[in-house]
């Protein structure tokens, strides 16, 4: 008797659903279970800003297929036949014996899943820099769902009017366009001579005009130096000036997540 793959893919927001649906669909009989250390699924990382301006109006709609099915572990079980372990830490591999050490984050619990074939989707991580007071509240980054729903709890406490980001890449400015539209006065503090340096400098600088047109203050060639304040951030002190800050929100890049598979001898 021919016995059914075991796969087990660790990572599910992004890479790791659709690995896992490709699985069912080449070897229907498979047994695939994925691990999420998160509380969120398969959402749309790309839509977080406008979930942070309103635009998208509910958090599910983050997770909802076309025809507005929420892909939660029941949907994953029933549709796709795909058993799903969330808020679950994948600990170690132990590549000789295939098995990987998990940790319920709920119970505390901790146990073996076997496999036939593992896939690592692990995605990245934001990277923060080890600035002076970055540990103050209602500093955050925008990397996931549960980081959306931080930014806009602070928001409605009314703690956001002057909000600082660090950082004028993509998800700087996307962040700019999210929080401008709620009413946010936003100052964006780029190290770098130009914001978008994807772009060349005519473009970067037509897009930086357009953001000062609404109202949003943009310093370039300028570093951060240190955030002040008594438990929650007040203000951020640069090589420039010094600015008030009852938000700031850490745009700086991302790290790829290989400790996993850097301990494992990969």
């Amino acid at each position: 008797m021919v016995m059914s793959k075991r796969v087990v893919i660790i990572g599910g927001v992004a890479a790791g659903p659709k690995a896992a649906s490709r699985v069912i669909r080449l070897m229907p009989d498979a047994q695939v279970t994925l691990v999420e250390k998160g509380e969120f699924l398969s959402y749309a990382g790309c839509g977080l800003p406008y979930y942070l301006s309103g635009v998208v109006k509910e958090q599910k709609e983050l997770m909802a297929t076309p025809v507005g099915v929420v892909r939660d572990p029941v949907f994953f079980q029933k549709v796709k036949n795909v058993r799903v372990l969330k808020r679950t830490e994948a600990l170690a591999i132990d590549r000789p014996n295939k098995r990987v050490r998990i940790k319920d984050l709920d119970s505390g619990e901790e146990s073996e899943l076997e496999y036939d074939n593992l896939l690592l989707a692990t995605g990245a991580c934001p990277a923060v820099p080890p600035i002076p007071g970055v540990e103050l509240e209602n500093i955050f980054t925008l990397h996931g769902v549960t980081d959306t729903e931080g930014i806009r709890a602070a928001l409605a406490k009314g703690g956001g009017q002057d909000v600082v980001i660090v950082g004028g890449g993509l998800i700087g400015v996307e962040v700019t366009e999210a929080l401008t539209a709620r009413g946010c006065r936003v100052t964006i503090v780029e190290m770098l001579p130009q914001i978008l340096n994807m772009l060349d400098w005519e473009m970067a600088r037509l897009v930086q005009q357009h953001m000062e047109s609404k109202g949003v203050k943009v310093l370039t060639g300028t570093k951060v130096k240190s955030f002040q304040g008594n438990g929650k951030v007040s203000a951020v002190l640069t090589d420039g000036p010094a600015l008030p800050a009852e938000l700031v929100i850490m745009a700086v890049g991302v790290r790829p997540n290989v400790k996993l598979a850097q301990d494992a001898g990969l």
